[in-house]
């Protein structure tokens, strides 16, 4: 089976550290894919040299720059489906706030590339509540007039409909085409509706509140669902997938592991996901900072691996000389 791996970053110190530190893992731990062919899509501006030819010493890898998506920023990472332009049997994506632990041939294990197919992990109980009233959404984008919403239910879901954390994605090459085309469309419209201030007044938040109470007693007024805007993402891609009859599965958790402790059974995480919220740390000095030092004593070890691996690959980073070292 022929597996590409996709990233996406902005062309700052944070973004592109991430990606190497990504890249590096996945080279020195990814096991039956640790020499996948991979793809890094840079929005906007391109990456200075001198950063891609220290990626390019770590394996196969394409570096572009795609121009950014629409107006939401949430959708340019979909730009990492459309910069990968060889042919490929399973696309998998990866945020670049992650790090590869572990094998990652059981994420392609048993897909067919013959069909349209999606896999990725729950997005949880709290961006449940982030997607507010989702159900509406669905009915809205989704079904047709007289088609019941149960069509479309799914009781794996936090939400009884599907709703994944794009941070981690398996595609085949038929459900990247179908997901890249619309997530985007569907993510901007729905952002368009938002704004970052949208409940940072007491007005608003009142606002907020019996817009949610209308669409979940009264959904046939025409008010328009509610939800955080940083999850147009995930509902762009959600939606997408229902409205094309992709094909769908639930991730191993393991393959997009969020919390410090190992699971109870079980092997351990093969993919860390260090996101912003969870993790304080400054990615400007990723392989430099005070942060190393405090994870390498921390008593959970999911942030120790992490800090582990940030040592490891400045230790072992292939630079060349001393003016390739970019000083983050």
């Amino acid at each position: 089976m022929d597996v590409h791996v996709a990233m996406v970053g902005e062309p700052t110190p944070e973004y592109i550290n991430m990606i190497k530190l990504l890249l590096y893992s996945l080279r020195k731990n990814g096991g039956a894919l640790s020499q996948a062919p991979v793809t890094i899509a840079i929005n906007a501006a391109p990456m200075p040299e001198a950063d891609q030819r220290a990626l390019r010493r770590l394996g196969p890898v394409t570096i572009r720059t795609m121009p950014r998506q629409h107006g939401d920023p949430f959708a340019d990472k979909f730009n990492a489906l459309y910069a990968v332009e060889d042919e490929y049997d399973v696309l998998i994506y990866l945020d670049c706030d992650v790090v590869i632990l572990g094998d990652l041939a059981g994420m392609v294990r048993g897909v067919d590339a013959d069909q349209a197919f999606f896999q990725a992990r729950t997005i949880g109980e709290a961006g449940t509540r982030s997607a507010g009233p989702y159900e509406s959404l669905v009915r809205e984008q989704v079904a047709s007039a007289d088609e019941p919403l149960a069509t479309y239910s799914d009781p794996r879901f936090p939400t009884d409909y599907p709703l994944f954390n794009g941070g981690v994605m398996v595609l085949t090459q038929k459900a990247a085409t179908i997901i890249r085309e619309e997530a985007p469309e569907i993510s901007y419209a729905l952002y368009a509706r938002r704004s970052r201030e949208s409940v940072h007044s007491l007005s608003q938040m009142l606002a907020e509140v019996w817009h949610r109470i209308q669409d979940r007693f009264f959904p046939d007024v025409g008010a328009k669902s509610t939800y955080e805007y940083w999850m147009t993402e995930q509902i762009g891609v959600a939606l997408s997938v229902l409205k094309h009859d992709v094909d769908y599965d639930i991730l191993d958790p393991r393959f997009n592991w969020v919390h410090d402790q190992h699971p109870e059974e079980g092997p351990p995480p093969a993919v860390y996901h260090y996101m912003e919220g969870r993790h304080d740390i400054d990615r400007t000095r990723l392989f430099t900072g005070a942060w190393i030092d405090e994870y390498l004593n921390s008593e959970s070890p999911m942030p120790r691996a992490l800090a582990t691996l940030a040592r490891t690959y400045a230790a072992e980073a292939p630079l060349s000389s001393k003016a390739e070292r970019t000083p983050y």
